[in-house]
């Protein structure tokens, strides 16, 4: 996921609502530990509250007070015999000196309920996540290749040719296979290439070695090609890099009035397919191209 789908998804309102859920119900959850090993320790639970602030409704059972409140913003649990937050949970209807005195191990069980509710319950979520997998735009399902880079930046800071470009890689070629393994998402091709080595006779790190059985190979007009690319260690992340990106089809979305893409006629919905004969094959590619394009004189 790139950088702006990111920061696309973290602007949703949806998706701030749903962060709000789920801090919401950590909060919760993290209460419902501590109240379910009070209980099971025997200590006095005073209120559980789903929410904070004034009592909406709820009811009693077992000398506890349940309660829905006013403020849904997670929960809280009252436990007379610990110390509590007042301002959250209230004043409290128990004298703490009247009531028995908690052994250490009482409350360390107690205390320790509640992160380790938090814990079953981040275990819980990746477990449903990896089962149901998660939402991906076309360009994380493809392999198909849509930007090699001229050059990139190697950890040291230098631009230095683009792996991938070097070896022969073009845009739309589709990966197949890095190092004899099937690659089946773009994911998969960023950890193959980032985890995955060899060594030529120069003893350079490689990726697609053809004397060490490891091999890069594209689909490219029908042929099955093979490749081996030297990757560099990214200035950004630190890892194996070649220099390529996912096939993301440069559409227009707005045209601006009065703009260059007006005049020359584009419409919202095109897709840029080339610029000064450069195939685009990914929306990053077009904007750096037209960038490099020297001003028309008027």
């Amino acid at each position: 996921m790139s950088p702006s789908d990111i920061k696309s998804l973290l602007g949703a309102p949806w998706a701030m609502i749903l962060a709000l859920f789920f801090l919401c119900a950590s909060i919760l959850i993290h209460e419902l530990g501590h109240f379910l090993a009070a209980r099971w320790r025997g200590l006095v639970v005073e209120r559980f509250s789903i929410g904070f602030g004034p009592r909406l409704f709820g009811w009693t059972r077992g000398g506890v007070d349940y309660r829905i409140s006013a403020i849904p913003l997670g929960g809280y649990v009252a436990l007379p015999q610990l110390a509590g937050v007042r301002a959250l949970e209230g004043e409290s209807g128990y004298v703490p000196d009247e009531l028995p005195p908690l052994k250490a191990g009482d409350k360390i069980i107690v205390s320790l309920a509640g992160p380790l509710f938090n814990i079953l319950f981040a275990l819980l979520l990746g477990v449903v996540i990896w089962q149901t997998g998660r939402p991906a735009n076309a360009s994380e399902q493809t392999t198909a290749i849509g930007y090699a880079a001229r050059e990139v930046r190697d950890a040291a800071g230098d631009w230095v040719p683009g792996p991938a470009r070097a070896a022969g890689l073009m845009a739309e070629d589709k990966i197949l296979s890095i190092d004899g393994t099937p690659v089946r998402e773009w994911t998969d091709i960023v950890q193959a290439i980032a985890t995955s080595s060899g060594y030529d006779a120069q003893n350079q790190r490689v990726v697609g070695v053809e004397v060490n059985r490891k091999e890069l190979s594209v689909e490219r007009g029908g042929q099955i090609l093979t490749f081996a690319v030297k990757p560099v260690l990214s200035s950004g992340t630190g890892l194996r890099d070649i220099g390529i990106l996912p096939l993301r089809p440069a559409v227009v979305g707005e045209v601006f009035p009065n703009s260059p893409a007006m005049s020359a006629g584009l419409m919202p919905g095109d897709r840029i397919l080339s610029v000064d004969g450069e195939a685009i094959g990914h929306i990053f590619t077009a904007g750096k191209l037209i960038a490099q394009t020297p001003p028309v004189p008027h």
